[in-house]
């Protein structure tokens, strides 16, 4: 793979270069600069720190969440000058010694530092610093630093902070990840270690059956079945494969389970029914119209509803039909673009038929269903005709079709549009030296079939919100809400490995182990709250993590490859497989940044460039098949153990959701005092224990403690205000009434 960069190879492989830092510059420009983009950057003094809620997977309320940040130090006399440099996410307030110093009220410019010089404020002695910080959309945060003549006060964790009236903490640093509990119902389960512990017995027997498929692969290799003959094989074994677990699970399973599940359906009910909504009509009601237009058609066609019995195996029948097709176009998308190499087509086979996002994805009603295949097939429509002597008219307006489609289905798929056509303007000009004339031709017949397609809808949107595009987290939609962590920083992105220790809701320590957990596993366990309620074997499923290492490793190497043949030779094909797979990091990046959820970082939105991961991973294992016999054997068993496991973590076991553990409750006043737990409820029976014990200031201490944890639950600051009503605290009483009242208006 060794590249000698000189003469156009120099020049494509600094293009490729240039294109790849402006890209991300821009992105990161924007991230630094924007203030709607709750990005907290590193540049300049302090720490930024928050106070420590308690992490939730849950939706927030958005509300005026102030945060209080105090740090005292000593000096031993009065410093000739001092500076103070401050940011607040999003409105700031500082005091010294009690007395003002600044303020800023702009949230529009919380990311550039204020500062202010400290002429007298500081004196002999104890000095405090007080900053408030008021957040409307996401926790409060605080950079800070105060320079003197005797040294540099900044945010740190040595900071004490509290909010809403709840219990005073230590601050936490905003880069450091956030912890979570799975709650799984083995303790083994919630960590691979356990679970490699716990599935050793059934991958030993993984080993023995993916080491007997091997070898008679190796067998079959040398023996004389055609290329045709091997694709109806393996069309056949991902069928049968499929069409088993389908047949096993799909009866069974909950019907609310799914990634916003119930939503989805309530999109369906209106479309079974004759409406097509608007953004602005629903959690889900933004999404493009083609999936649900299919959905309802076959639930009055059968005269179901969606809370009928048949609905739900009706479904996810039409999931699992278009997960297969996902399936089978991958394979044919491999074969067209490595024609001549069966062994990559074999390694993608296996890539695409047993990768975990794929296996309980289309488990899931969601339209993330039907824009996978038809991606998937826009691409492969192109890849036929960049491998083609002519383009035709009718072949430009099928592919146009595809992408319109896909577009249809789920606006990510947009970013397959600009890429298509200048992979069919550079094929046309530049290897088949078409006239320019032909050329329109060629690309107007796919951009109208794309219009004809899906302008419809994206024109209706624009009528009514004023742009085509739109989501539950566009302002002034009617969906207010923000989810933890409500911030990004530069560790978010650089931090990996949690999810080969604590797998489940990796999204909370970094978006790689977010995305990684969700490409490789059921990460986010179908949107539940709880792993306790997965319907999946989580032991094999997080043991496959590490299994997973093997295909994750192919993939990287056929990337690599990949880019070597754009650079040598200027493939259109690579270029547009490596061009697809770069625009949708960046546009994934940016949507993280701009949506900052654990949950936005998952692998759900990778499947409109599924088709480029198959044929990384067949490039991938076609390298490491020529470094040798035993090489590729080994690669070969350790692929398919990876698979079987996949496989059989989503077979499920059919014995249903263990139930909640009813909370561990302190039986008496005393043993109150020793608890440490983020269990509100173990909090709530402590603050009712203390007001019948007649200790109303410890009462209050525990009913802080259900702050921390849950600072936007209205009954929870009624009952503190109740409190302090008794204790005669009449101001503090008002303040939690307040905000009380406030989290109950709609």
């Amino acid at each position: 793979m060794a590249l000698r960069l000189a003469g156009p190879t120099a020049w494509r492989a600094g293009a490729l270069a240039a294109l790849i830092v402006l890209g991300f510059g821009a992105i990161a420009t924007i991230a630094v600069r924007d203030p709607q983009v709750p990005f907290l950057d590193g540049r300049g003094p302090g720490d930024w720190i928050v106070y420590p809620v308690v992490t939730s997977s849950g939706l927030r309320t958005p509300f005026p969440l102030v945060a209080v940040f105090e740090r005292s130090f000593e000096l031993t006399g009065a410093p000739r000058d001092a500076e103070l440099s401050a940011r607040g996410f999003r409105k700031l307030s500082v005091r010294v010694n009690g007395v003002e110093v600044l303020s800023t009220d702009d949230a529009s410019s919380w990311k550039r530092f204020a500062t202010v010089d400290l002429d007298g404020a500081l004196r002999p002695g104890r000095n405090t610093i007080r900053a408030e910080v008021e957040n409307g959309m996401g926790p409060p945060a605080l950079a800070l630093e105060l320079r003197h003549g005797g040294g540099i006060v900044s945010s740190d964790a040595a900071w004490t902070t509290s909010m809403l009236g709840a219990a005073e903490k230590p601050a936490r640093l905003a880069s450091a990840p956030l912890e979570y509990d799975p709650d799984t119902p083995d303790p083994d389960d919630a960590t691979v270690a356990g679970a490699l512990r716990k599935s050793a017995p059934l991958l030993l027997g993984f080993a023995l059956a993916a080491a007997g498929l091997a070898f008679a692969f190796e067998r079959l290799e040398r023996s004389r079945l055609t290329a045709r003959m091997e694709a109806a094989t393996l069309v056949g074994l991902s069928v049968l494969a499929w069409a088993a677990l389908y047949l096993h699970n799909a009866p069974g399973l909950l019907e609310g389970i799914g990634f916003d599940a119930q939503e989805h359906l309530d999109y369906i009910a209106l479309v079974r029914h004759g409406t097509l909504p608007l953004g602005d009509q629903g959690w889900q009601m933004y999404q493009p119209p083609l999936f649900y237009l299919v959905a309802g058609g076959l639930l009055a066609v059968t005269g179901l509803e969606v809370e009928d019995d048949g609905a739900s195996l009706l479904l996810r029948t039409l999931t699992f039909a278009l997960g297969l097709a996902q399936v089978l176009l991958l394979y044919i998308g491999v074969r067209i673009a490595l024609p001549d190499t069966r062994r990559s087509w074999r390694a993608a086979w296996v890539f695409a038929t047993f990768l975990p996002l794929h296996l309980y994805l289309f488990h899931y009603v969601s339209n993330e269903a039907m824009c996978a295949p038809l991606a998937t097939l826009a691409g492969v429509l192109l890849l036929r005709i960049l491998r083609r002597e002519t383009v035709s008219v009718g072949s430009a307006a099928w592919l146009g079709a595809a992408l319109g489609a896909a577009v249809l289905a789920k606006v990510t798929a947009i970013l397959l549009v600009p890429l298509a056509v200048l992979a069919l303007v550079w094929k046309s000009v530049l290897e088949r030296h078409e006239s320019r004339g032909t050329v329109v031709r060629t690309v107007s017949a796919l951009c109208v079939a794309f219009v004809l397609v899906c302008g419809w809808h994206y024109g209706r949107v624009w009528a009514h919100f004023g742009s085509p595009l739109v989501g539950n987290w566009t302002p002034g939609l009617g969906i207010p809400w923000w989810q933890d962590p409500g911030y990004r920083t530069v560790e978010h992105f650089l931090r990996f490995g949690s999810v080969f220790t604590q797998p489940w809701f990796a999204g909370f320590h970094g978006v790689p182990d977010g995305l990684y957990s969700t490409l490789w596993g059921d990460g986010l366990v179908g949107g539940l709250v709880s792993a306790r309620l997965s319907p999946w074997n989580l032991a094999l499923m997080a043991s496959g993590y590490v299994l997973a290492l093997v295909p994750a490793l192919l993939l990287a190497i056929g990337a690599v490859r990949a880019i070597a043949r754009v650079v040598r030779s200027a493939d259109p094909t690579m270029m547009y497989l490596i061009g697809v797979t770069f625009a949708l990091v960046g546009a994934l990046v940016y949507m993280i940044l701009l949506v900052p959820t654990y949950a936005q970082a998952k692998a759900f939105y990778v499947q409109v460039v599924m088709l480029p991961l198959a044929v990384f991973v067949g490039l991938g294992a076609d390298w490491v098949a020529r470094r040798g016999r035993g090489v590729r054997l080994t690669c070969a068993v350790l692929l398919g153990v990876w698979a079987i496991n996949a496989y059989a973590a989503v077979w499920t076991p059919g014995e249903g959701a263990p139930p909640f553990p009813e909370a561990d409750l302190p039986g008496s006043v005393a043993a109150c005092a020793e608890v440490q737990s983020d269990d509100p409820r173990v909090h709530v029976h402590c603050a009712m224990l203390h007001r019948a014990a007649g200790e109303p200031e410890r009462a209050v201490a525990s009913m802080r403690e259900v702050v921390r944890i849950r600072p936007l639950d209205r009954s929870t600051h009624e009952a503190l205000s109740r409190l302090y009503d008794e204790m005669g605290k009449r101001e503090r009483a008002a303040y939690h009434r307040r905000i009380a009242e406030s989290l109950a208006e709609p």
